[in-house]
């Protein structure tokens, strides 16, 4: 049952939803259901999808055999966000980018013209400018969403250093302005999770390790423990330990932790995670059409293995609760689970599903 919290101050929701790409196209697909539901009964607030709209390889040309399953997801994504009034933004992830394949910018642009031929302008893919961003758009006077195009930092071939240095130097900058407790940052690839992407593997992954990929075989002993510690501490380039992820993670991490109160949401990771860190927190709502392990880990406030996503309650003063959308196991309906405060959270014992 979800908790019911007394708010003091009028709120606004912030809808956190990603990795939408394999969502079911005949109308019936739970977690858009659910979602579009809960935009009905709150009208005017703000919908962030984090990334990765369309699996396998984003949107292909005209001519491919896979354009029309391609425009057949988005359609369903679109069909419950075109006629809401409020704001709806589309950020990029590693599979619209055609995973990271040297024309995958080809792809990312057919889908975000695709998204902007349907929606009109009701909605923005962001950030808007080519490159890592960062771009700022103000929901209402005091509360900012930062946009980072973070597959920028993954993908071969489009990144020099002077455009690096002055990525973080305009960041730095941009927070230096803002209140870091109403500013929410919003990018694709988290840079704390405590699952696969982040090198934590279930007992049973180090024997069937293609289950990881919804492969199944029979036993692969030392393979298994191999392949996973390539993962961890090499890394696969959608990997935390791959080098080109790993020097963006480490440096986005430092300079967030000058800035005291900040809020990263991201997707990426099948599942739902809140952690709180150095005085950061972290949001991964990458269960939009898939589900995979997480377990608890430090600083974890949360964590669900379910399809689902997040709605942030925010005012001027920041973000005051965070509610939990989960798929029940025994009718497959995604329904509001929890209904989490914000700020006493943080001075709780970690806690986990």
């Amino acid at each position: 049952m979800a908790e019911s919290l007394p708010m003091t101050k009028p709120t606004y929701p912030i809808w956190l939803l990603g990795d939408t790409g394999a969502v079911q196209v005949d109308g019936q697909d739970p977690v858009l259901k659910a979602l579009e539901q809960d935009l009905y009964e709150h009208p005017n607030g703000c919908v962030v999808l984090l990334g990765d709209l369309i699996y396998p390889k984003g949107m292909p040309e005209k001519e491919d055999p896979g354009r029309a399953a391609a425009e057949a997801v988005i359609k369903a994504q679109l069909s419950v966000l075109k006629n809401y009034p409020g704001k709806i933004y589309f950020i990029s992830g590693n599979h619209d980018w055609k995973k990271g394949s040297s024309s995958g910018w080809k792809n990312l642009r057919r889908l975000e013209t695709f998204i902007g031929d349907e929606m009109g302008q009701t909605s923005q893919c962001m950030p808007q400018k080519p490159g890592p961003g960062p771009e700022c758009k103000e929901l209402f006077p005091g509360f900012n969403l930062v946009f980072l195009n973070t597959q920028w930092w993954m993908q071969p071939g489009v990144r020099n250093p002077f455009r690096v240095e002055s990525f973080f130097q305009e960041l730095k900058e941009m927070l230096t302005r803002l209140n870091p407790k109403t500013t929410l940052i919003c990018g694709h690839h988290p840079v704390r999770s405590h699952s696969l992407h982040g090198g934590k593997f279930r007992k049973k992954h180090h024997l069937f390790p293609l289950s990881l990929y919804g492969i199944g075989t029979p036993p692969l002993p030392g393979v298994g423990s191999l392949l996973l510690m390539y993962r961890k501490y090499v890394g696969a380039k959608e990997d935390m330990a791959s080098p080109r992820y790993s020097r963006f993670r480490e440096r986005l991490l430092d300079l967030m932790e000058e800035f005291p109160g900040l809020t990263y949401a991201s997707g990426h990771e099948h599942n739902l995670q809140w952690i709180h860190r150095e005085l950061i927190n972290h949001l991964i709502s990458g269960a939009g059409s898939k589900c995979y392990y997480v377990r608890k880990g430090k600083g974890t406030l949360f964590a669900g293995q379910r399809k689902g996503f997040f709605r942030l309650e925010i005012n001027e003063l920041g973000i005051q609760s965070l509610h939990i959308f989960e798929q029940e196991q025994r009718d497959g309906v995604v329904k509001l689970t929890h209904s989490l405060n914000w700020d006493s959270l943080h001075q709780a014992e970690p806690i986990t599903q």
